[in-house]
């Protein structure tokens, strides 16, 4: 009887944990819609794994790198492939002199970025 109760027990953890263990991780879960028609209104980077970027009426995203990114914080000018949607979420890709950076995750953030090295810059 004992097995059966902490069978039973077992079971229940399983089912109730299983939409947790099932789902993939959530990559961000925000986007930047339009960057091919001026949804980046500016951008800034201090680093070459995090790249800041205000969108077209103002809200600031973090964009973090899935690896570091060769002259992100010297870079002049960016490219982002976006694909078909349009959007700069998790899926796109920064260009960065001729580099590809994929990214890992779109973060809105609550304030503007801190203030580094690096000026933001009008794209």
């Amino acid at each position: 009887m004992n097995r059966v109760i902490k069978a039973l027990a077992l079971a229940t953890a399983l089912v109730a944990a299983w939409p947790a263990l099932a789902a993939p991780a959530p990559r961000g879960g925000n986007e930047i819609p339009f960057v091919g028609f001026g949804g980046i209104q500016n951008w800034t980077a201090n680093d070459d794994s995090t790249l800041y970027v205000q969108a077209r009426g103002g809200p600031w995203y973090e964009v973090d790198m899935a690896q570091p990114c060769t002259g992100l914080p010297f870079a002049l000018r960016i490219g982002v492939a976006s694909g078909p949607m349009d959007t700069l979420d998790s899926f796109s890709t920064i260009l960065v002199d001729g580099n590809r950076c994929q990214v890992a995750s779109v973060t809105r953030l609550a304030s503007p970025p801190p203030r580094g090295r690096t000026a933001a810059r009008k794209n």
